[in-house]
């Protein structure tokens, strides 16, 4: 199953993908892959993803574990506008 992420950041997108990247052995751990993820040409405060992913259960403890929790205040991410839509292939 795939699905799209799109969240705002505080702190712009190079920022927010350095801590993405050092999360990325823990998402694979999972058996959360990284298809694409960028942010928009016109604005570097708002990233969107696509995810390859076992299931939304998984996905969401993921998110919800402590450290995870940690590393998104840290790269500055607006969690009251997150958008995760499931995708069908």
């Amino acid at each position: 199953m795939k699905i799209y992420i799109s969240q705002e950041l505080e702190n712009g997108y190079d920022h927010w993908k350095k801590i993405f990247d050092s999360l990325e052995s823990q998402r694979q751990e999972v058996g959360i892959k990284t298809i694409v993820v960028a942010c928009e040409a016109e604005n570097s405060n708002k990233m969107h993803c696509i995810m390859e992913i076992p299931s939304m259960d998984v996905v969401k403890e993921f998110m919800t574990r402590p450290e995870n929790q940690e590393a998104m205040k840290n790269a500055g991410v607006k969690m009251e506008g997150r958008v995760m839509i499931p995708l069908a292939d």
